[in-house]
């Protein structure tokens, strides 16, 4: 039987999930809400066996809902999740746990005091790339790593298909590439490497109350020096990023989101699978993981703790 799913927040991520359960045989999206009367009446359309709930809290209280994800915008996060704690349901939250540390704080302590099941979405914890890098890193067949850079660049910020969402991706407050973007490879490298400290870090702001247009930084994680850097402007490419790991004998990249290349000697290895082949096996990958959560059994989702840590590296970055 399949674990049912209720959903907070039916934007585009929200949506997107729906889409991915649907094609799940051991997960089902019984239940969704959000304050958006459109937002409502536009997943409903598509989604018609959806059941719309009242409130976020009247969803959580359901009593056939298996596990509650949460997608709504961040500083939203914590109400959510505390009534999905309180209600005795896991959750599954996006990224970042919150728009306050402190905040974050108090999710991780709840969940670790009262053992609850709840994980954190990173989607490159399930992305081949990423467990190319981890196998690398722990066969030593490239010897130790050296170095790490992780560079993003933007034609334009928010990327065109997160106009939907701009009035808070747009602002320094919620939003901002570093949060949306760079914290997906600062986890990888976290979970790879080891926790990141910061040495330095230069965010550039507009005037007002806008998100960075640009950061340059350097991350030791573990031991390993990085490079991190982010622009908007200058490129007509909607969403560029290369995650790079140089060890003492090769080196892998993440190169937009899903392909990995290997460099042996002197040449880089293209991937042998196409960037959807490998998107779609990162998202099976993931609902795997969160219906073995549920289940009780081991899974590569990303701790609650492990998104704390980011988010405080995160935030230390935009400090200017």
């Amino acid at each position: 039987m399949a674990y049912r799913v209720g959903v907070i927040g039916l934007g585009i991520m929200g949506n997107r999930m729906l889409d991915r359960l649907a094609q799940h045989p051991d997960l089902q999206a019984t239940a969704g809400w959000d304050p958006s009367a459109e937002a409502r009446e536009r997943t409903k359309k598509a989604h018609p066996t959806l059941d719309l709930d009242a409130s976020a809290e009247a969803l959580c209280r359901r009593g056939d809902i298996a596990c509650v994800y949460i997608a709504s915008p961040p500083s939203s996060h914590i109400a959510h999740s505390f009534a999905a704690f309180d209600a005795g349901k896991p959750v599954f939250v996006e990224k970042p746990l919150a728009t306050d540390l402190k905040e974050a704080e108090a999710i991780v302590e709840r969940a670790t005091r009262e053992k609850r099941l709840a994980a954190i979405n990173f989607s490159l914890a399930h992305a081949p790339g990423l467990i190319a890098l981890e196998d690398t890193v722990q066969s030593g067949c490239f010897g130790n790593p050296v170095t790490a850079s992780v560079e993003v660049q933007f034609a334009a910020w928010p990327r065109p298909w997160q106009t939907g969402a701009a009035s808070w991706l747009s602002k320094s407050a919620e939003g901002g590439f570093t949060r949306e973007v760079i914290s997906h490879f600062v986890f990888a490298l976290q979970r790879v490497l080891g926790t990141p400290e910061i040495v330095e870090t230069r965010p550039t702001y507009p005037a007002g109350d806008g998100a960075e247009t640009a950061l340059d930084a350097r991350v030791i994680f573990g031991s390993v020096h990085a490079a991190i850097s982010g622009r908007v402007g200058g490129t007509t490419v909607a969403d560029r990023n290369v995650t790079t790991v140089e060890f003492e004998h090769g080196g892998v990249r993440l190169v937009d989101w899903m392909n990995v290349e290997i460099r042996e000697g002197n040449n880089w290895r293209p991937p042998g699978n196409s960037s959807e082949e490998l998107r779609q096996r990162a998202q099976v990958g993931q609902l795997d993981a969160l219906a073995a959560m549920l289940a009780g059994r081991a899974h590569r989702l990303p701790t609650l703790a492990e998104g704390l840590t980011v988010q405080r590296c995160v935030e230390g970055l935009l400090k200017a």
